[in-house]
Formats: structure tokens, C-alpha cells, sequence
């Protein structure tokens, strides 16, 4: 049914004192994890009119309900055990998207439905063999079997965006028994980004500071359990120079000094595809396990996967963890270091979680590495732009959105579904290489490709869809908002020495979209950065001068979750003049929680937020 609301005119928006606007976002399938009614609805939508608020963004729940990189972000079962409710939510408002649409209209608020074309699911799995009751499908891949998937990976896995095939006698090699695994940990000095501004200048060690470094190799057949290779074999330890290079193969130093830790004369039947190395040793050591890590086969070195985090059973303090009677698929954030240590060997480990890590090359020294045999076929949960049905059910849901009564929809590229570590090997999909051969004259399934044209080629057919969406959404006289980052005036796909917006992190889909045409066909753009509480005015400047001189509306998000929730930073977004206005980012559940709890010690509190604003300026109802 079509639904008709009044779009709210614009032209005497509120501004503050530096003229800028404030709006807040609601993450739908994050809020509704805490019990939702229709009155908590109406009682959200009422704080947010009285802060003096007139647009809310609302991030629309996607088809499916697939989960985040939190894996309890979606639908699980109801019961004590579970602190989680998002089924007991939808039960009781039936469509939640609609809900929050509705009560932010009768609160006389604007209301646009964030769109995440790329969010179909984070790609956590359970073990091999085993099932998740609540999830309608279970896709094989590394570690198992991928499972809460939106509607269309759940019958449609193969329109994920695809890694470049194996050479068949380099695929042979891992059905073969495993005769030998090597890790190698970097023991001269480097040089590693652990933050915005910081860093860790690691010193080096002596040979003999990590003489006595242990190694225990633990084996299974299904990611579920592990149990101690108890076969014996050898272990030699050496050193050497050598160069190091990053999960893509990329060489960030040359000669560095390396401990290398040998296991050989295994004979590891084929029936273990699964290992877990466990290091030992008195000093912190270092490696990027994507590239230092190696497994061998009779055959020769053959393809693996590598994962450093456990999976971590999702349970209530109080509850005891009986391992006899899990139930896959409630799993929690997963864990490493000394929480997988405990984990691993009864729950398994999940594979590239978080990709790379949050900063830097890839480095680790959490002690707990998880190896696989093979590699991904597929990146995880992202669909591939390339293929007309994808975009297609994309469009499916822009003209739900719109017909629902939406004022408008501001796509975001980020999502939770491409978290690889070796993101340079993907975009092999059939539309893409034939792309590629036309344009550029290159097989890329036979000859080497350059990754900045498969993202290019990747980033303008998500143009087209664009474009298509823009159309639909004018002719029905609403607004396209288009999520931009740095990354996109500026596209780098290395680790090194880079700011937090390179084009491999693990929320972006790894495209490079054609931001000028973007700006161009948007009626308002937003940025999203991850300044950690540094605003810097210097990113996406030639993005937010393009829309200025268009005079196009540019909203910079401000994370109340990353602690921008202060006269500081905000204050550095008042003094930017080309930015319109602020979108207080993970408001809920952050800003609500507190409000519900009564808690004003957090640094992201109602109390807060509304002195912040009258500091500013900002006039409140």
C-alpha cells in the first residue's frame, strides 16, 4: 500500500550559532535488540523534538534481519538465557521500519531511512556439520558454514563478490596430509599504526631474549573442537633476513631479522583441515600471520586462511556455559589473545574476523593462531553490484522505502559484510572480468590485474544503481542522500602509514565509486570518518567543496560512541564552513540507554548532549 506523509519544508530550518544543523540517527536492528514497543518508540521520537531536532535518520532493518559484525544483531531465540531481544521487537511491532517511520512523523519530524546496499550479513559461522535453528539458510565456506544471510544470499550465495580462482594443482595441494607448518614472528625493529596519531615503535629483540619460544599445534576436522596433535614430530627453530609483506603481498620492509619456528615430519591426515598454533614465550612477539604463517604439503606450500579470533557462546553472567548443550548460532562478539586461549579448543575459531584489524598492517601477538586449509571463495556477506538482479533487489528496497512514506534515503557504502584480509584478490565475478577485457584488453582470470580498476569497474556499475534510485526517489519528489569518505577523493589501498579511510578496511566493500558524478546527482552527501575524536576539516575536502559550490547540504557524522560527544570536537565542526550540518551518530542505543538507565557518568549522556548544544548555540523546543 502506498502511504502519503507531508514532506516537512526546509527553508526555515534551525541552525546554531555557526549555522550549522543537528540531527540525530537511529540504528533500527541495533535499538530493537533491547525489548521495543510503539510507546518506547514514541517516547524516542519525543526526545529527539525536544532537543529541537526536525530530521531523524533511521537505519532501515535489511531484508532478513542478517547479522553485523556483532553476530547477536539479528534474530535469535527468545528465553531467559538470552540477553538479546530483537525477535521478541519485531513480534510485537510486526515491520519496525515502519514503526520508527510513523512515530517520528507523528513527532513532526522528518524522517530519512538510511539505506546499506552492502549490509547482508557479517559472515559468522558455526562449525562444520552442525545447525543454527534460526538461520534459513547455511552457506559452506572457511570454518564451516556462514549463516544469518539477508534474502538474497540465502538463495543466491553465488552473487557475493568472488575471490580469482585457485591454479587447480595449487587447490590439489590441500587435500593432501600437511607435512610441515612454519610461523615466523619479526624480530627486528618496525614500525606499526596503532591509532590516528599513535603508533607502536617496536624495539626488537636479541636472539637470545626469544631462545626459548614454544610452539603447540592443535588439529580438528570441523572448526567445532580442537584437541592436541599428539603425534610426534620435530621442532626447529632458526633465524634469518627476509623480507615482509603485508596479507595482499605487499612488501612493507626489507631484510628484517626473523625467528622462524618450524614443525616437521608431521604426516596430519587430510581429514584435519583445521589448526590452532599455540606460542609460547616470555617476550611479546610479532607477526602478520596472513603472510608469515605457511603450511606444506608433499606437494608443496599450499593456500590457507588465517583467523585469530574464538568463537565466544553468547550467555547471561549468571548463566553456566554447559559446552555439552550449546546452541550454535548465539554466538557473542568473538575473542582473542587470553579469552581465546580459553575458548578455542570447545568452540572453534573464526576465520579474518575484523578483516585486518582496525589500524595498521596486520601485525598480531595475541599468542593464538587459527589456520585453515584453503582459501574463501567468496567475500563473506557482500554482494556483488555487478550483476543486474543484485542491483535490482536493491532497488526493491529503495521503492519500498519510498512508497512507505519516507522523506528520503541516504545510501551508506559501509557495512559489516566484507571482512577479509586479502581484499586485493577479490572482484573476479563474470560481469567484472568481462568489463575488465573490454575496457582494458586484459583477461584477468589468466594475466595479473590492477585492483584500483576492478574497484573502479566495481564502483561504476553501484554508480548505475545509483543513478536508477535517484530517478525513483525524484519522481516521487523526495531526497537521495549518498554516504562519501576521504577514501573516495583519495583512494589507497595500502596499510602503511595511512589514515583510518584506506579503501581494504574491513567495513568498506572495497569499490572506488566516482565521487564528482556522485555529488553531481545528490541532492545532500554525508560524510562518514572515523575521526576517534580529531576533527579534521582537511578530509574530503575537495568533496565538500564540490557540493558547496553546488550549494548542496554536506552533514558530518559525529560518533557519539567514539567519544566526539564534546565542546571540542564539535566546536571544530562549527568553525568548518563547508560543512551544513551534524548527524550525532549511534545516538541510540548510546544517548537512549542512558536516558532509559539513568546513568549520566558515560561521556555520550542526554545530560550532555543537551548542555553541548546550548553551547553551540542550538535552539531546543
Amino acid at each position: 500500500m502506498l502511504v502519503t506523509f507531508v514532506c516537512l519544508e526546509t527553508h526555515a530550518q534551525k541552525r546554531s550559532a555557526g549555522g550549522k544543523r543537528y540531527t540525530g540517527l537511529i540504528d533500527i536492528p541495533h535499538q530493537i535488540l533491547r525489548y521495543h514497543t510503539v510507546d518506547s518508540i514514541r517516547k524516542e521520537m519525543r526526545i529527539l523534538k525536544e532537543l529541537g531536532f526536525e530530521r531523524v535518520y533511521l537505519v532501515l532493518c535489511n531484508p532478513g534481519y542478517p547479522a553485523h559484525s556483532h553476530p547477536f544483531n539479528t534474530i535469535l531465540p527468545m528465553g531467559k538465557k538470552m540477553p538479546y531481544r530483537m525477535l521478541e521487537s519485531v513480534i510485537e511491532l510486526g515491520d519496525p521500519n515502519w514503526v520508527y517511520l510513523n512515530e517520528a512523523k507523528k513527532a513532526g519530524l522528518e524522517a530519512f531511512a538510511v539505506m546499506k546496499p552492502y549490509e547482508s550479513g557479517s559472515g559468522n559461522t558455526i562449525p562444520e556439520g552442525k545447525v543454527a535453528p534460526y538461520s534459513r539458510a547455511l552457506v559452506k565456506t572457511i570454518g564451516g558454514s556462514h549463516i544469518h544471510f539477508d534474502n538474497m544470499l540465502i538463495k543466491h550465495p553465488e552473487y557475493r563478490v568472488q575471490r580469482k580462482p585457485l591454479v587447480d594443482s595449487i587447490q590439489k595441494r590441500t587435500n593432501l596430509p600437511v607435512t610441515a607448518v612454519e610461523v615466523s614472528f619479526c624480530i627486528d625493529s618496525f614500525r606499526n599504526k596503532i591509532g590516528h596519531n599513535n603508533y607502536l615503535n617496536f624495539r626488537g629483540y636479541s636472539r637470545s631474549e626469544v631462545d626459548s619460544t614454544e610452539v603447540e599445534l592443535y588439529v580438528s576436522k570441523d572448526n567445532g573442537t580442537y584437541k592436541r596433535l599428539e603425534q610426534p614430530y620435530t621442532t626447529t627453530v632458526s633465524y634469518g633476513f627476509k623480507d615482509v609483506y603485508d596479507a595482499n603481498g605487499r612488501r612493507l620492509y626489507d631484510n628484517k631479522e626473523h625467528l622462524v619456528l618450524r614443525l616437521e615430519n608431521l604426516d596430519i591426515s587430510e581429514d584435519y583441515k583445521y589448526f590452532v598454533a599455540i606460542v609460547k614465550s616470555q617476550h611479546k612477539l610479532y607477526t602478520i600471520p596472513y603472510s608469515m604463517i605457511k603450511v606444506f604439503t608433499a606437494s608443496g606450500e599450499i593456500p590457507i586462511t588465517l583467523g585469530v579470533y574464538a568463537r565466544n557462546p553468547l550467555h547471561l553472567p549468571n548463566v553456566p556455559l554447559d559446552p555439552a548443550t550449546k546452541a550454535w548460532g548465539t554466538e557473542g562478539n568473538p575473542v582473542k589473545g587470553e579469552k581465546a586461549m580459553d575458548l578455542f579448543q570447545k568452540w572453534g575459531v573464526e576465520f579474518e574476523w575484523y578483516g585486518v584489524g582496525f589500524w595498521g598492517n596486520g601485525w598480531e601477538s595475541t599468542g593464538v593462531y587459527g589456520i585453515a586449509k584453503g582459501v574463501r571463495e567468496e567475500m563473506k556477506g557482500t554482494l556483488c553490484e555487478a550483476y543486474p538482479e543484485v542491483r535490482e533487489y536493491w532497488m526493491q528496497q529503495v521503492r519500498r522505502a519510498v512508497d512507505m512514506g519516507y522523506d528520503g534515503i541516504d545510501f551508506r557504502l559501509q557495512n559489516h559484510s566484507a571482512m577479509v584480509a586479502d581484499h586485493l584478490s577479490y572482484g573476479y565475478n563474470e560481469p567484472i572480468v568481462e568489463k575488465y577485457l573490454q575496457k582494458y584488453g586484459v583477461n584477468i582470470l589468466q594475466q595479473e590485474a590492477d585492483p584500483y580498476k576492478i574497484m573502479k569497474i566495481r564502483g561504476d556499475f553501484y554508480y548505475e544503481f545509483l543513478e536508477e534510485a535517484a530517478k525513483y526517489i525524484r519522481d516521487h519528489h523526495k531526497k537521495i542522500n549518498i554516504h562519501l569518505r576521504h577514501a573516495d577523493q583519495e583512494p589507497e589501498v595500502s596499510y602503511a602509514e595511512s589514515d583510518f579511510n584506506e579503501l581494504g578496511f574491513w567495513t568498506m566493500p572495497k569499490i572506488i565509486v566516482p565521487w564528482e558524478k556522485i555529488v553531481d546527482l545528490a541532492d545532500e552527501i554525508t560524510l562518514k570518518h572515523y575521526y576517534f575524536n580529531d576533527y579534521r576539516p582537511a578530509l574530503a575536502d575537495r568533496i565538500k567543496a564540490r557540493a558547496k559550490a553546488q550549494h548542496k547540504p554536506v552533514w558530518v557524522i559525529d560518533n557519539v560512541n567514539h567519544r566526539e560527544l564534546n565542546a571540542k570536537f564539535m566546536t571544530a565542526i562549527e568553525q568548518d564552513p563547508l560543512v551544513d550540518g551534524v548527524v550525532f551518530y549511534e545516538f541510540a542505543p548510546g544517548v537512549f540507554d542512558t536516558y532509559v538507565t539513568g546513568d549520566t557518568s558515560k561521556p555520550y549522556s542526554l545530560v550532555i548532549l543537551q548542555d553541548l548544544l546550548k553551547q553551540v548555540g542550538w535552539p531546543s523546543n
